[in-house]
């Protein structure tokens, strides 16, 4: 048994799971690892390249997972109140989330971040990150809502947030907020 699988099972057990939640989750995760030829705890961004079509590519990726695994989605990206108890690298759901993120942080890195601050940097993906997690988030929470078709409203958006981020940040400055 892999160390992340320990610890996923421990953290599942933890928050008292039962054992067909955990067999399902689990098995979402040997999907992923099947699908990726990877851990979950090894992102890569090897198959990217270093366009905003790219990023785009990522965002509809995880798009894609977060409806078709929504189980996993709403532990890794949900739980409203973790344990206060776990740090960050003592919560695995935690910890795959934020290797998730890595990866488009890192994908924006190479496509808009040359010359950028960090700060700037970390405030675009996270931006971006927000508007994916927020579509994700309303899909799965609200499916009776009046949706236009789904595949054209996930397209749109994805292909909006990525632009925006592109574009908001290749403008040779800074972000600003407005206030």
């Amino acid at each position: 048994m892999t160390h992340l699988r320990q610890l996923m099972l421990e953290e599942l057990r933890r928050r008292n799971y039962s054992a067909a939640t955990i067999r399902a989750y689990i098995s979402t995760v040997n999907h992923f690892s099947r699908h990726f030829h990877r851990s979950p705890d090894q992102p890569g961004l090897e198959a990217l390249g270093r366009g905003k079509s790219d990023i785009c590519k990522l965002g509809r990726i995880y798009v894609d997972f977060g409806l078709a695994n929504p189980d996993a989605y709403r532990l890794a990206f949900m739980v409203e109140k973790p344990d206060p108890v776990h740090a960050i690298g003592g919560d695995p759901m935690l910890a795959a989330g934020l290797n998730a993120f890595n990866l488009l942080r890192e994908a924006v890195g190479l496509t808009v971040g040359a010359g950028l601050p960090p700060q700037e940097l970390e405030l675009t993906a996270q931006s971006l990150w927000a508007a994916l997690h927020g579509l994700v988030s309303l899909l799965l929470a609200r499916p009776n809502f009046p949706w236009k078709k789904q595949s054209r409203l996930i397209e749109f958006h994805v292909a909006r947030a990525c632009a925006q981020a592109v574009s908001e940040t290749s403008r040779g400055g800074t972000v600003k907020a407005k206030r």
